[in-house]
């Protein structure tokens, strides 16, 4: 999987963790963030910045020629 450190600092939970409990083990974002001592906006951001680095390790992340969800073209 990725590796959870950025240029900034080094996570203090993997996003490994936050995939894995949200998507495999079906966790409510309250139950994660309560599991790990945070806060659910927290947990939130870091899911969607774990998710688009996978993305982007897989090949998989949206480019300028991509259009996200909602886009107009």
């Amino acid at each position: 999987m990725v590796s959870c450190y950025t240029a900034d600092a080094p996570c203090r939970y993997t996003r490994e963790t936050l995939v894995i409990g949200r998507l495999l083990a079906g966790l409510k974002i309250e139950d994660l963030a309560k599991a790990l001592g945070k806060q659910p906006g927290a947990v939130r951001v870091s899911q969607f910045r774990a998710l688009r680095a996978l993305a982007e390790h897989l090949g998989l992340a949206r480019g300028p020629g991509r259009k996200g969800k909602g886009e107009r073209p």
